[in-house]
């Protein structure tokens, strides 16, 4: 399966879609799959430092991540 994003709000679209498949927390432990890791990686988006809210060179790397592992 290939997902395309295109940018603007399409970098958290593949966030959200990895971290409700569980591939997100795989890479990330410290974002677990439950209420504590949702509340975590919600409170990252557009925080200096966490996921920006818009797909931008800076988040490009941890999209990568997340997508090639999922590709596995």
């Amino acid at each position: 399966m290939i997902y395309m994003s295109g940018p603007g709000h399409g970098g958290p679209a593949v966030v959200g879609n990895t971290y409700l498949e569980g591939t997100y927390s795989e890479i990330y432990s410290n974002v677990s799959q439950d209420e504590a890791g949702l509340k975590r990686l919600f409170t990252q988006f557009s925080f200096p430092g966490g996921i920006p809210s818009h797909a931008s060179a800076t988040a490009r790397d941890r999209f990568m991540r997340a997508a090639s592992s999922a590709i596995r």
